[in-house]
């Protein structure tokens, strides 16, 4: 019998993956993830290629910077201030997911085993790694969670 490490990601990936296009909007991004209920999702390029991942951390790094700015508002003079709430609400609804996901993004594939995707994930301190085929195109998602799940259903 194979330990789970060495079991391949194929058997424990999420299949059927919902993929973001990097043109969507973030405000559209955020209503999948909650439909979804997923923390992260894989972004694909107009040729379908998954090309980086947009997940809540990345989504509260932003929302951090625009506290940021929203916290200056009191002090702001009155022009500079309202100037400021207009540039926040425009920008807020033109964002695209290219402009907040991560774009340094690793990747495995469904040949890969747990344990070397596990590794991966611990070196690289991260909780998903989308799984692409030979073309690149998304094959799935794995998450820490498909992982202790593989390692508690083990017979």
């Amino acid at each position: 019998m194979n330990s789970t490490a060495e079991r391949y990601v194929a058997e424990v990936m999420t299949c059927n993956v919902v993929s973001l296009k990097q043109t969507d909007e973030v405000s559209d991004a955020v209503r999948t993830m909650e439909r979804e209920q997923l923390s992260a999702l894989p972004v694909i390029d107009q040729a379908g290629k998954a090309c980086g991942i947009l997940s809540t951390a990345d989504l509260i790094s932003e929302f951090y910077e625009l506290n940021a700015d929203l916290a200056a508002l009191p002090v702001a003079p009155d022009s500079v201030r309202s100037l400021l709430i207009e540039t926040i609400t425009t920008e807020g609804r033109s964002v695209s997911v290219d402009q907040l996901m991560s774009k340094h993004v690793k990747f495995v594939t469904p040949g890969d085993t747990i344990g070397a995707a596990a590794q991966i994930m611990i070196e690289n301190s991260i909780h998903h790694l989308p799984v692409v085929d030979e073309n690149g195109t998304v094959a799935g998602m794995l998450s820490t969670t498909d992982i202790v799940r593989s390692v508690a259903y083990v017979p």
